[in-house]
């Protein structure tokens, strides 16, 4: 058909055109379609009539602007034949020969006719691509140069659950895309660079209402014409959720023990840190319910001593509804599957169905009354080679333990254990030799493991930013922390068997002050500098150990807390004395505000005293904050 401004306007040629059965059609100098055969539009899948006025280019070639159509040659010029890959309107593409010759009116042209000649595929490598396109295991999609969705094939729809976007989406305009920041590696696909997009968490409910959203890292691979012409732009998925939730897993985790390791060394009351225990791990694995059972050998009982129920504690006097506050009697138990786990083996177990298991008949009146408990974890906390309690992990659904969650649950029993033998010691008539020994190691697992823990905090959340811009990057940083995780562990046994710390082990107080500073700040971008002035002179081990846990405790306050750009240690030995500074730019802090359970400035303290040093803590909110210790040798 023609439109009103068609410069075939006569119709003997019309009528010879509409019948020719080669596809032909027309252009004004626009780039707008004025006239398309029967055969041409048949080849493209579009009713001439939608065709008619339209920017065709946008259509069939997937070209954006006008002022790129290769269909409008110079005025009288007859252009020489050219070959391109033609989108169809269901998507699927073909490759033409196409020659062009412009509509003369005078010595103006006003528009160009041109005309196509399907060439042959191959269609046997078409075919097998084809099949690899549909029965591959990772989603792919299939874009046209506009970036209009072309295919998907089966693995996206199980991936994204859906396959069809409906509406003018182009990925080119992806608003998630934008604000994530990764359009600069759609675009170099587009212009014909293959490109490895690093890991997103992407919604795809904002495309179709059945989206589902994922972590999912790309391949965008141009697909081109043997003359390198990019007609088609293949996108690869890769489902990355797993390893994205098991690194956000690990880094509370670890959170979580840094957490709980201070409130070990600063919370004197054992019912306090056991209600922080259960508290942290109903946090950490997402139940409603904790409960701590602790066992009775004198009576040879199993009794609840608290539940932390949506973060309130309860303690099992006040639950006299419990069946276990008055507790079970363990004997009755023996060749049920939780004694011979729990208290025989010493392992953890999981109770899948709790409904149906007879174990939980006593239990199942009290859980009904709380939504009902459908999967249970239990966690021994073993003390030579005997069971002297248990947490208990209770689920509202069915669900499934990640090894991660029970290594986590494990740890924090450990620690649980550990604060129940010291509260017992204390209570056996050692209590001030037993409070002593416990702050002692109190003090050495902060400055050693929560140091540590609090640098591997910060490499994993480098890594995690990394990653977004190189993947590499990423695992160096995970490497990093890999390593300070070894550091950790080996200094912390050190400690515990009262050794000096492994940095002076292998140099002088400055050489430790040095490593110790570069360690702490390794690659988290904080300018440090460290600077020993005077002629060192030998210390006692005590002082020089206390010295190095001082510096070691202002350098994790100021990088954790304070979030300093600039730390700057100084040591200054000027007979008879010793002065150590450590100073940051960090956040800062009103000292008259510091409560007591601030257990790092606490230590401090207490370190300097124990060697008979001066400690001075200057800090103001905004400016800072500067330690200074002197020692009178």
């Amino acid at each position: 058909m023609f439109v009103r401004q068609d410069p075939v306007a006569d119709t003997p040629l019309r009528l010879v055109l509409d019948a020719a059965p080669a596809p032909i059609f027309s252009v004004d100098r626009r780039g707008r379609c004025t006239y398309i055969n029967r055969a041409a539009a048949e080849l493209f899948g579009y009713p001439p009539h939608l065709l008619a006025g339209q920017f065709i280019a946008r259509l069939i070639l997937g070209v954006s602007d006008w002022r790129e159509c290769p269909f409008c040659p110079p005025p009288g010029l007859q252009e020489p034949p050219a070959v391109a890959r033609f989108i169809r309107g269901d998507g699927s593409t073909f490759a033409a020969r196409y020659t062009r010759a412009p509509l003369v009116d005078g010595d103006w042209a006003r528009g160009t006719v041109v005309t196509l000649e399907v060439l042959p595929e191959a269609a046997a490598p078409q075919a097998r691509l084809d099949r690899f396109f549909a029965q591959s295991p990772l989603s792919m999609v299939l874009y046209a140069l506009d970036g209009r969705v072309l295919s998907v094939n089966d693995a996206f729809r199980r991936m994204w659950g859906f396959d069809r976007i409906d509406g003018d989406y182009s990925v080119l305009r992806d608003p998630q895309l934008i604000q994530l920041g990764v359009m600069p590696y759609v675009e170099r696909a587009f212009a014909g660079e293959s490109t490895l997009m690093p890991p997103i968490c992407y919604n795809a409910a904002a495309l179709h209402p059945a989206g589902q959203e994922h972590w999912a890292q790309a391949f965008l691979y141009p697909i081109k014409d043997a003359d390198g012409t990019v007609r088609e732009v293949a996108l690869i998925h890769q489902d990355v959720s797993d390893l994205k939730r098991a690194e956000l897993l690990a880094r509370g985790q670890i959170e979580a023990l840094v957490d709980t390791l201070g409130a070990l060394a600063a919370e004197p009351m054992l019912d306090s840190f056991l209600g922080q225990v259960l508290t942290t791990i109903a946090t950490q694995l997402g139940v409603p319910l904790a409960e701590f059972w602790l066992t009775d050998f004198e009576d040879d009982l199993s009794v609840m001593h608290m539940t932390s129920w949506h973060g309130r504690i309860l303690m099992g006097a006040d639950q006299p509804d419990h069946p276990g506050a008055c507790g079970k009697p363990l004997s009755e138990a023996r060749d049920c599957e939780v004694y011979q786990q729990v208290y025989l083996h010493r392992r953890c177990l999981v109770l899948e169905d709790v409904p149906n298991n007879p174990v939980s008949v006593p239990f199942r009146e009290w859980a009904a009354a709380r939504g009902g408990i459908q999967t249970m974890l239990i966690v021994p906390l073993v003390l030579a080679d005997r069971v002297i309690g248990s947490f208990s992990v209770c689920s509202t659904e069915k669900r499934v333990f990640l090894s991660q969650e029970i290594e986590l649950a494990q740890a924090l029993a450990h620690q649980a254990t550990l604060a129940v033998q010291l509260t017992r010691l204390a209570e056996q008539g050692r209590r001030s030799a037993v409070l002593e020994e416990r702050n002692r190691m109190a003090r050495e697992l902060h400055d050693t493991l929560m140091q540590g823990l609090a640098g591997i905090v910060v490499q994993l959340q480098a890594a995690t930013d990394a990653g977004v811009a190189d993947p590499l990057d990423g695992r160096d940083h995970i490497d990093r922390a890999r390593t300070l995780a070894r550091r950790s562990l080996a200094e912390a046994r050190r400690s515990v068997r009262a050794l000096r710390p492994q940095l002076l082990e292998q140099g002088d107080l400055g050489q430790a002050l040095a490593d110790l500073l570069q360690q702490s700040i390794y690659d988290n971008h904080t300018e440090a500098r460290c600077e020993v002035r005077g002629t060192p002179f030998a210390l006692p081990a005590e002082a020089e150990n206390q010295l190095l846990r001082i510096a070691g405790e202002a350098l994790s306050n100021a990088l954790r807390h304070a979030r300093a750009n600039r730390v700057h240690v100084e040591l200054d030995y000027e007979r008879p004395q010793v002065r150590l500074v450590v100073a940051d730019d960090g956040r800062g802090f009103d000292p008259d505000r510091v409560g007591t359970d601030r257990f790092g400035l606490v230590g401090m303290r207490e370190r300097a005293e124990r060697i008979g040093a001066d400690l001075r803590l200057e800090s103001v909110p905004g400016q800072g904050t500067r330690v200074a210790v002197t020692l009178v040798s």
